[in-house]
C-alpha cells in the first residue's frame, strides 16, 4: 500500500498543474465592481479570451494609467457587432463595436472602464470570473 503514496502525490501534482493552466486566482483591488465584488475579494478566473455580454472579465490595460492596478475586473456590456452603449459613445467613433473588441463597465459608476478607456482588445483578456473564493466585509 505504501507504493500508492508516490502515485497519489504525482497525480495530485498533475491536477494542480492542469488547474493552474486553466485558471488563476486574483485579488480585487479597489471598489469599481461593488456591490458585486469588493476590495480584497479573491476571484477564480478561467483563462479564456472569448467573452459574452454579462461576463465579468479580468484584463490588462493596454497602457499604464496612473493610480490604476495592472489588471482590471469589469463587466462586459457589448461585444463585436453590438451597438455601443450610450454612456460610452463619447470615447469611440463607431456606432457598433468592431471585431476583436468589446465594451466594459464597472458595477460601480465611479469606475475606470470603457467610459474613459474606450474599447478593450480581446487580446488583453486574461479570463472570465467563475466565482468568488472569499468575501470581505
Amino acid at each position: 500500500m505504501i507504493w500508492l503514496l508516490p502515485i497519489a502525490f504525482a497525480a495530485g501534482a498533475l491536477c494542480v498543474l492542469l488547474l493552474r493552466r486553466r485558471s488563476i486566482l486574483i485579488t480585487v483591488q479597489g471598489h469599481s465592481m461593488s456591490p458585486t465584488y469588493f476590495n480584497g475579494d479573491r476571484l477564480v478566473v478561467r483563462r479564456q479570451r472569448d467573452c459574452q455580454v454579462g461576463d465579468v472579465v479580468v484584463f490588462k490595460l493596454s497602457h499604464p494609467v496612473p493610480g490604476a492596478p495592472p489588471l482590471l475586473v469589469k463587466r462586459v456590456v457589448a461585444v463585436a457587432g453590438d451597438e455601443v452603449p450610450q454612456e460610452v459613445r463619447h470615447t469611440v467613433d463607431d456606432p457598433k463595436v468592431p471585431q476583436g473588441r468589446f465594451v466594459v463597465l464597472g458595477d460601480n459608476v465611479r469606475s475606470l472602464d470603457s467610459r474613459s478607456l474606450g474599447y478593450i482588445d480581446t487580446a488583453a483578456v486574461l479570463g472570465v470570473v467563475v466565482r468568488r473564493m472569499s468575501k470581505t466585509g
